[in-house]
């Protein structure tokens, strides 16, 4: 195309678009739905684009310059667009190096089939850039719009990120004090996942309930999750529960006494453990366990408001429901993707918060706007954000929460890419790390004792006649999840 231009030639980029799509003899077979969106696009691509194929050429002698120019090296075809997007900007402007960024791309060819079931967002639609998808037909109910949405979740669930974030508020909860306390802590981590799987590790420091921990000897947390066992481990500058830290391996951990621990968030907790922007993985209610589609599919009044509302400079479809974790407001952003850009959740008596319906005399309030996104494989991913987070609660007891949370070097791993992100490697884990009983339960007095010493478990403390901890590749400890174990 640019070739053509510099000979005088102005081609629309759809129209080129389009015509390359045509040639199934230089491609791999394109979808009928691809195809048929090219071509939508080269006939509204505007003026410019339909006066000069007609003018110029026919459709055969420019569909076979374009393969010409494209087997000579000319036409860069390029799968893979990364781009950050403030929200508030309505148009979206490209420095001329990167004007390719801007234009709609041809998929590359789909790599082999692996033995690994395909994900719900393995799909022709999930392989089409945004500025295709975008051309789809608006929708006119509140269940097309959701379905949009969890199309795109899904196409964006299999993720890796580093994060920071801050929080800084009040709370007061008489287990930790009899006075009201501050929250001024902040974070930094990094986080994959792939909604069935995930792992983290971040660093934690300043006051958190009653915690006052100082920035050069912050908290330091790893988990993994491979959708069986949970590997978890614990320290602080050094020191923990009098020792270097405190790991946890429990096999079958969604069926085990971990599901029933007061800090449990069942599905969340097992996938994002303590990750802090859960909001933006598309979790909007704490300790819910459940995705913003299903708790909106399940509401029990839900519409769509009849006019879109502007958030940030862009329209968006706005969806009201009242659900058991209780009234949500959100606002969907077609430009990004159908992203939620907005969402406030308010919480009354009977509604379920973390697991247990609120009573009377109690009330939650949750807000969350997504302040940036950025393009990445062609998809719209939130960037940064910020949350309120508001209870009230028996007792007096509650929290008033402000967070800032924002991501980076975000990627949207393939299938395989990932394929070792989910397992705790044994370089993480200090050495004197004491190994722990799942939690639940608790060690007896002369039960064996064994601590995490150079890649390997050492048996420390042994009384004849205490029950005995089998190492076992299956889940004892660890196996494949825990890197490195002996």
């Amino acid at each position: 195309r640019e070739r053509m231009q510099r000979n005088g030639i102005s081609i629309g980029v759809a129209a080129m678009a389009a015509m390359l799509s045509q040639q199934a003899s230089a491609w791999p077979a394109v979808p009928a739905n691809v195809s048929a969106w090219l071509g939508k696009l080269a006939l509204s691509g505007g003026s410019t684009g339909r006066v000069a194929a007609s003018a110029w050429f026919g459709a055969k002698s420019l569909a076979a310059i374009a393969v010409a120019l494209f087997v000579a090296g000319v036409v860069v075809v390029q799968g893979t667009v990364s781009r950050t997007e403030p929200i508030a900007k309505a148009e979206v402007t490209t420095p001329p190096a990167a004007a390719a960024a801007s234009v709609p791309v041809l998929a590359e060819p789909a790599p082999a089939a692996t033995s690994e079931p395909a994900p719900a967002s393995s799909t022709a639609t999930a392989a089409l850039p945004a500025a295709v998808r975008a051309k789809a037909p608006e929708p006119s109910t509140w269940r097309e719009v959701v379905d949009a949405y969890k199309a795109h979740q899904d196409r964006i669930r299999r993720i890796s990120f580093d994060y920071t974030n801050t929080t800084k508020g009040t709370y007061f909860y008489q287990s930790f004090s009899p006075q009201p306390g501050t929250h001024n802590y902040s974070e930094r981590g990094s986080l994959a996942t792939d909604g069935e799987r995930c792992a983290t590790k971040y660093y934690r420091w300043g006051r958190h309930f009653a915690e006052n921990v100082p920035a050069n000897e912050p908290l330091y947390s790893v988990y993994a999750y491979d959708s069986d066992t949970l590997v978890q481990f614990n320290g602080r500058g050094g020191e923990f529960d009098g020792g270097p830290g405190l790991l946890w391996i429990i096999p079958n951990a969604i069926d085990s006494a971990l599901q029933q621990s007061a800090f449990s968030d069942g599905r969340v907790f097992l996938l994002h453990t303590a990750y802090p922007g859960a909001e933006m993985l598309g979790f909007p209610v704490t300790m819910c366990g459940l995705r913003m589609e299903e708790i909106l599919y399940g509401a029990h009044q839900i519409s769509l408001r009849p006019a879109k509302e502007p958030v940030g400079g862009m329209e968006c479809y706005v969806i009201d429901a009242d659900t058991d974790y209780g009234v949500f407001a959100v606002w969907f952003s077609p430009e990004r993707d159908y992203n939620a850009a907005k969402s406030v959740i308010v919480l009354g008596p009977g509604d379920i918060y973390e697991r247990s319906p609120l009573l009377p005399g109690t009330s939650a309030y949750f807000e969350y706007s997504a302040d940036k996104f950025t393009q990445v494989n062609g998809c719209w991913v939130p960037m940064e954000s910020t949350s309120r987070d508001i209870a009230k609660l028996l007792n007096h007891n509650g929290f008033d929460t402000t967070s800032r949370h924002k991501r980076s070097n975000i990627k949207l791993p393939t299938m395989g890419e990932d394929s070792n992100a989910y397992a705790v490697n044994g370089d993480d884990i200090p050495n004197g790390a004491r190994l722990m009983p799942n939690i639940g339960e608790s060690r007896a007095a002369g039960d064996p004792e064994w601590i995490w010493q150079d890649g390997e478990f050492i048996l420390v403390a042994d009384t004849p006649g205490a029950k005995p901890i089998r190492r076992s590749d299956a889940a004892g400890f660890g196996g494949g999840i825990l890197a490195g174990a002996q």
